[in-house]
């Protein structure tokens, strides 16, 4: 299914090709190719908004270290050809636009919604493998909220989890208390001094 086109994105056909290419980077150093090309390319008709765009949502999304999981189901398929990672999450960006008209703003909970609606209606993923990365991510982020996407399976976890696993008030005020005492420990030591 083509991925659908940003209203004002104008056609870019014939625009020459860029190749943006790193050698032992992370996502992140990435990023700042992403934004010199969007900071330089606004000659082109919205070319630049449409780069600008791609490097906000892959900061909220990859670069953010909370969709491990999920950003492997975004950037690949089994069918995948050399440079189609970057083609999957640019029709990410394109139909989040489309789809929000927004780049700023985006609470987790509804992040993982639209990341779900995407990879299910747009990709047409299976719903389970998809719901079962975005659990694992959103349990590492320790988020408390409810997406709708995962509401059933957090209700189920929840309610699968036996009294008293989690930490008791006493744990947690005993810590406290510690962490105050070790602090008291430093601030005498240092008046000493």
């Amino acid at each position: 299914m083509p991925s659908p086109q940003a209203p004002d994105t104008p056609d870019t056909s014939d625009l020459p090709a860029i190749v943006l290419a790193t050698l032992n980077a992370k996502y992140s150093h990435a990023s700042l190719g992403l934004r010199y090309l969007a900071a330089n390319m606004d000659l082109h008709g919205g070319a630049g908004l449409r780069i600008q765009r791609f490097a906000r949502y892959w900061e909220m999304v990859a670069n953010s270290g909370r969709f491990a999981a999920v950003l492997r189901l975004l950037l690949c398929d089994e069918t995948d050809s050399a440079g189609s990672a970057f083609n999957h999450f640019l029709a990410f960006s394109d139909w989040l636009w489309c789809t929000t008209a927004k780049t700023h703003e985006f609470a987790l909970e509804k992040l993982l919604d639209l990341l779900f609606e995407h990879l299910t209606q747009a990709r047409g993923l299976n719903g389970d493998a998809v719901r079962a990365a975005l659990l694992a991510d959103y349990r590492a982020s320790g988020a408390r909220g409810r997406p709708q996407c995962l509401a059933e399976l957090l209700a189920a976890g929840r309610m699968a989890l036996p009294a008293g696993t989690g930490k008791s008030g006493a744990e947690r005020q005993g810590r406290h208390v510690s962490q105050q005492t070790h602090r008291d420990a430093i601030q005498k030591a240092a008046a000493a001094a």
